[in-house]
C-alpha cells in the first residue's frame, strides 16, 4: 500500500484532531470530578472540613445525609461534661487561692503586730535603762536593778534584731 504525499498528511492532521479530542475530553471529565454540575446546580465540595473551636467527644449530631444546611445551622454539639469539670476545678482553685491569700494577709498583720510590739518594749527598756544609769549615778538604786534594765533592754534589741531577719 502507498501513500501519498497527501494522504500522510491527512493521517497525522486526523490523529491530532483525535489526540486533541482526547486531551479535552479527559481534561472536562476531570474537571467534572472535581465540580460536578447538573442543571439544577453546581457542587461546590462533596466533602467538607469541620473544625470546632473547642476539642471534645461528639454527644449529638443534629444533621442527617443530603439535608441542606445554612449557615449558623447546629451540626453537632460537643460534650459538655469535660468542660463543667474544669470550669468546677477551677472555681474550686479561685477559692483555695483566696483562702491562702486570707490566711496570709493574716500573717501579716500577726507579724505587724508583733514588730510594734517588740519595738514599743524595745523603747520602753531603752527609757528605763537610761533611767536606771541615771538614778544609779545619784546612788538611788542598786547596781542589780540596773544589770535587771540592761538585760531587759538587751532581749528586746535581740528581739526586735530577730523579728526583722526572721520571714514571715
Amino acid at each position: 500500500m502507498k501513500f501519498h504525499k497527501n494522504s500522510a498528511h491527512r493521517l497525522l492532521a486526523t490523529g491530532g484532531l483525535i489526540l486533541v479530542a482526547g486531551l479535552l475530553m479527559l481534561t472536562a471529565y476531570r474537571r467534572y470530578e472535581l465540580r460536578p454540575w447538573t442543571r439544577h446546580g453546581l457542587v461546590e465540595a462533596d466533602i467538607v472540613a469541620l473544625a470546632p473551636q473547642v476539642h471534645g467527644k461528639i454527644s449529638e449530631v443534629k444533621v442527617t445525609d443530603n439535608v441542606e444546611v445554612r449557615n449558623g445551622d447546629v451540626l453537632f454539639r460537643i460534650d459538655a461534661r469535660p468542660y463543667i469539670l474544669a470550669r468546677d476545678s477551677a472555681k474550686s482553685a479561685l477559692r483555695k487561692a483566696r483562702q491562702e491569700v486570707a490566711t496570709l494577709r493574716a500573717t501579716v498583720d500577726i507579724a505587724t503586730a508583733r514588730v510594734k510590739s517588740a519595738e514599743a518594749a524595745y523603747v520602753n527598756t531603752k527609757r528605763n535603762k537610761e533611767r536606771f544609769i541615771f538614778l544609779l549615778e545619784h546612788n538611788s538604786i542598786s547596781q542589780k536593778s540596773l544589770d535587771d534594765a540592761v538585760r531587759a533592754f538587751d532581749e528586746s534589741a535581740s528581739e526586735v534584731v530577730y523579728i526583722e531577719r526572721t520571714p514571715c
